[in-house]
């Protein structure tokens, strides 16, 4: 496939060139910065959100199929109103209409679990559960997947709409549960964390990438159809049983979890489990690693100095 990515020099975009490398794909990505180290071919840009200039970049190389990762707010402190509705609410049908008038073929767009608004407790997340309309970060990220929807239904572009749940691997931002927890106990330091009893939905990059690479064949080849899906594994999981399985394999003393140290959050939801029956119809699951095997695997690549261990 020729593919163009934006937003791919960040977490998920990273992991999505190895990806696409690997499989053997033609990629092109959209930058801002010329020290990108993408090992790929780029389009240098002024503004990110220049829709145009992705178009344009899209005939330029050729693409058939425009991947969107690009967002912002993920960071919780990044709360600028007017940047998250212009990256997460209106860039994404700009991109869409950019890539249809582009002769593109197919268009994904990575959502986020954080576009449902809270559901009851236990219960996995449908891709009919209502959306978020209060929570900034969630509400901008919900629109702008509906609206590139539409663009792409208006300009006959299949659209897929992938809402990805609890991605980890190596790349993250060091304030993040992976690697945070995993850097502080190679390191031999305590760990303070919240009680853990959160239930959420854990799946690796790799394995989130894969399935990105896996829908946008299915939407080019015409064997998935346009739509909004869920980026899960579908499998419930404990905030404390993922970070006690970070400890294990790296055999750290689990005292080192300091639970309940730290209060939840006030607007803490309980469970966010994604339903993964209309993705495991469209292309099979995502999930294709075991979480212990991924976890081991995500610590290798973070390239830890394990300088604390208990005795065998």
């Amino acid at each position: 496939m020729r593919v163009l990515v934006t937003g791919a020099t960040g977490f998920v975009g990273r992991n999505l060139i190895e990806s696409l490398t690997a499989a053997g794909d033609e990629i092109h990505a959209v930058v801002r910065k010329a020290d990108h180290r993408l090992g790929c071919p780029v389009t240098l840009v002024d503004d990110s959100l220049d829709a145009a200039a992705c178009g344009k970049a899209a005939r330029d190389s050729g693409a058939e199929i425009v991947v969107n990762l690009l967002a912002a707010g993920v960071d919780p402190t990044d709360r600028d109103t007017e940047r998250l509705v212009a990256a997460n609410a209106l860039f994404p049908a700009r991109l869409a209409r950019a890539a249809a008038d582009a002769g593109v073929k197919a268009f994904v767009h990575l959502g986020s679990s954080a576009e449902y608004a809270p559901g009851p407790e236990g219960e996995r997340l449908s891709e009919t559960a209502p959306v978020e309309t209060e929570r900034l970060y969630g509400a901008t990220k919900a629109a702008g997947s509906i609206l590139a929807r539409s663009v792409g239904e208006a300009g006959s572009l299949p659209t897929a709409v992938l809402r990805a749940f609890n991605m980890f691997g190596a790349g993250e931002k060091p304030h993040r549960l992976f690697p945070a927890v995993a850097g502080r106990l190679a390191r031999g330091e305590t760990v303070d964390l919240s009680a853990g009893t959160q239930v959420r939905d854990f799946l690796s990059v790799e394995d989130a990438c894969a399935a990105i690479r896996r829908m946008a064949a299915a939407l080019l080849a015409g064997d998935a159809r346009p739509g909004i899906y869920n980026l899960a594994s579908g499998v419930p999981l404990t905030v404390a049983a993922f970070v006690s399985q970070l400890a294990e394999i790296l055999a750290a003393d689990p005292a080192l979890l300091r639970f309940g140290v730290l209060p939840m959050r006030p607007d803490e939801i309980p469970t966010v489990v994604g339903a993964t029956e209309r993705l495991d119809a469209a292309i099979g699951p995502a999930i294709r690693t075991d979480l212990r095997t991924a976890l081991a695997a995500a610590i290798g690549r973070l390239n830890l100095e394990r300088t604390h261990h208990v005795d065998a």
